[in-house]
């Protein structure tokens, strides 16, 4: 089944289907293969896969890899006894003796780049909503495309919204609840969910923690029983906690060997101010994260999950009708009122500063430049911003990625973006560049932010950006 859905999941998206077309029509002569190749799938059987295991697999030569801590060999099952080998391929290979090369007859010029057609007129779909007397709140469209369903429940209880003394809590609640729940381990929820093709991920971010699901539509309701499992009845047991908690602080120690989370950690305080809960890293700190205890879960749990503050997002070949039906389990959901305290207000930037995060023998070095800026919305000021951005910093050929990367040799890539959210955003310009270039890199940024400010954008960078979001919308809908 598991198979059968990933065929399926293929054929979401344009470069999907292009991709299985081709790889088809390449290896058969026939480009539409899929309903056959599903239909051979069903047909297997446990011995069909068996038969394969044995002629291919079974007491074949392979190569194991064995990680370990370094100066620790001895903790490996077994010692690394492969060795680089010579190849004579003429020798080795009497296929390839005697072939020639012939050249490619090409139809048409590559030294011409094509053109570009018209933007295409984007075809938004036709949705639905519905309320459920809980608070509970719904969005959804219905595509045929694909026989399958996804699905995503939306919380008010992300990041933002914990303590700054907690940081991380949100995101190690999200975690556990990917762990045991009242009924089932987390191996027999991951057997029970490959043996229906289905998947369950639950993951926060800064206002949210999202639960994702996403099933072939025949096997839909079996998987919204998990769901509901997942969401309802979570076990939060102290040996899952130790072992994610543990897991979140080795990831925290990893961050701070990395110059680029270094920087954007640094830069979020800066522009939020300590006692922040927006200035702190989402993972938390050391320091906080080492504060959480078992009972902080379950009190963010119950304090913060409600129906309230949630909110269904739906996308499948199934009407709301037929839909609705099968998430009445959140109909049966309360929870406490969800109050969010007051956050205090982020110091105010009253002119422009420079910071420096030491990190000894770093090769090159992160910047970060910006300052707090307004929350996302889809047709004013922030959308207007996102226009008026995109030829400077927001896209490849951007002038600030053509200055520093192809004109500079500075960096690999160097970006300016607005990043709007529920309550705020920002606009950061940032890069990655050679250390030696520091000082330089951070002239040009500043040099072409005041020139754009000055001059704005040219008429052919105006052009470029309305055919490049153009075409960028329209796939936002192509499935």
């Amino acid at each position: 089944v598991g198979t059968k859905s990933g065929y399926i999941s293929a054929l979401t998206t344009v470069n999907g289907k292009g991709a299985m077309l081709a790889q088809y029509q390449t290896f058969t002569g026939n480009p539409d293969l899929i309903e056959k190749q599903i239909e051979a799938v069903n047909k297997l059987t446990v011995q069909d896969v068996m038969n394969a295991y044995n002629k291919y697999i079974k007491n074949k030569a392979h190569i194991v890899l064995c990680v370990v801590p370094k100066g620790k060999a001895g903790m490996s099952t077994k010692a690394d006894s492969w060795k680089m080998y010579k190849r004579n391929i003429e020798e080795e290979s009497a296929e390839y003796k005697g072939l020639t090369y012939s050249a490619l007859t090409e139809t048409f010029d590559r030294s011409k780049k094509p053109a570009a057609g018209p933007s295409p007129v984007v075809n938004v779909p036709a949705y639905w909503q519905d309320n459920l007397p809980n608070g509970v709140k719904f969005i959804g469209t219905v595509s045929n495309e694909i026989p399958k369903v996804s699905i995503q429940i939306s919380i008010a209880a992300g990041h933002r919204f914990s303590s700054p003394d907690k940081a991380g809590l949100s995101n190690l609640t999200a975690d556990l609840l990917n762990e045991s729940t009242l009924l089932h381990t987390p191996e027999e929820i991951s057997d029970m969910l490959d043996a229906l093709g289905s998947s369950i991920d639950v993951s926060g971010n800064t206002n949210e923690i999202n639960i994702n699901i996403s099933a072939l539509t025949e096997n839909i309701d079996k998987t919204l029983a998990i769901a509901e499992e997942i969401l309802m009845k979570p076990k939060f047991s102290q040996e899952d906690f130790d072992r994610v908690k543990k897991q979140q602080m080795d990831a925290i120690q990893q961050q701070m060997t990395c110059g680029s989370a270094l920087a954007e950690m640094t830069f979020m305080r800066l522009l939020y101010g300590n006692g922040h809960i927006m200035g702190m890293p989402a993972m938390g700190t050391a320091e906080t994260l080492g504060k959480i205890t078992l009972e902080d879960v379950k009190a963010y749990y119950q304090g913060k999950f409600s129906p309230a503050v949630t909110k269904v997002m739906v996308v499948g070949n199934m009407p709301k009708e037929q839909l609705m039906p099968k998430l009445n389990f959140l109909s049966k959901w309360s929870g406490a009122k969800v109050e969010h305290p007051a956050e205090p207000s982020p110091p105010t930037i009253a002119k422009t500063m420079i910071y420096f995060v030491d990190k000894p023998n770093a090769p090159q070095s992160e910047i970060r430049i910006g300052n707090l800026s307004m929350p996302y919305d889809a047709l004013g000021e922030y959308y207007r911003s996102g226009i008026m951005n995109f030829p400077f910093g927001a896209s490849f050929n951007g002038r600030v990625n053509l200055l520093l990367r192809e004109k500079r040799g500075f960096t690999y890539g160097a970006r300016g973006s607005f990043l709007g959210g529920l309550y705020d955003g920002t606009f950061v310009m940032n890069a990655g560049v050679r250390a030696n270039a520091t000082d330089s890199a951070v002239v040009d940024f500043m040099s072409e932010l005041k020139k754009y400010a000055d001059a704005g954008m040219t008429a052919e960078e105006l052009t470029f950006t309305k055919s490049s979001l153009g075409q960028a919308d329209a796939l936002k809908y192509e499935a």
